[in-house]
């Protein structure tokens, strides 16, 4: 398996990542707007905004990562040779 392959199968594993993170981050969300007020309910809001940050940071930086790692490969004329 040539380096273009794996990176591109990487950046859209770590975009499932992600994707999965986000959901954990509604159902966590959902979760915490059933609690009462108090600190169990901060607590899980907490939670669910860290996995949101965590999740849009992953997708942000697979997206970001695949686009310079193509961008190598193009201009290193790895593609080309193929």
């Amino acid at each position: 398996m040539n380096k273009s392959r794996i990176a591109k199968i990487s950046g859209v594993v770590y975009v499932i990542w992600g994707l999965l993170h986000l959901q954990a981050a509604y159902m966590v969300y959902r979760l915490a707007t059933s609690l009462e007020p108090g600190m169990a309910h901060g607590r899980m809001v907490q939670h669910a905004w860290n996995l949101l940050f965590a999740s849009v940071a992953a997708i942000g930086i697979a997206v970001t990562l695949k686009e310079s790692s193509l961008r190598a490969v193009v201009q290193s004329g790895w593609l080309a040779t193929k």
